[in-house]
């Protein structure tokens, strides 16, 4: 569930620190990455409401930020958004994820259930990519000694 690290950390240290098998932690892993998607997809417009209703330079800058993201970006995402988000979510990098799932969802306004379905393809497919690549990383290490 921690930003950044996601299931991108949890199956590694789950299969290779804990010993769990590969389909168990890949289970975990995707439900502890959804538990946030779940609560924060809710969220997001009260937090937003509430912060720039009190702060703001905060309510400034997002707005600005925002407006500029949707300008750029909302043909493309309008065209792709099906696809764009599942695949943006099960990229295996830092800097995507669940969490940035949900601040494009919210920046582009996309309806909870939605999100959370787009969102939850992508951690489906994440997860597969990470346990099969650590999978194939500790069969090579296992020949290897």
């Amino acid at each position: 569930m921690i930003p950044i690290g996601e299931l991108r950390t949890a199956i590694p240290v789950a299969t290779g620190y804990f010993g769990l098998p590969s389909e168990i932690a890949y289970i975990w892993a995707v439900l502890g990455n959804m538990v946030p998607a779940l609560i924060l997809l809710k969220l997001m417009n009260p937090i937003a409401s509430f912060a720039r209703k009190y702060i703001g330079p905060l309510d400034r800058f997002l707005t600005k930020l925002f407006d500029h993201t949707r300008k750029k970006h909302s043909k493309k995402f309008e065209r792709y958004e099906a696809l764009f988000l599942p695949i943006f979510v099960a990229i295996p990098l830092p800097g995507s994820g669940v969490y940035t799932g949900i601040l494009i969802s919210f920046v582009f306004g996309i309806p909870y259930w939605k999100s959370l379905g787009l969102i939850g393809i992508g951690v489906l497919i994440s997860g597969a990519l990470v346990t099969i690549g650590f999978d194939s990383l500790f069969a090579l290490l296992d020949k290897l000694s």
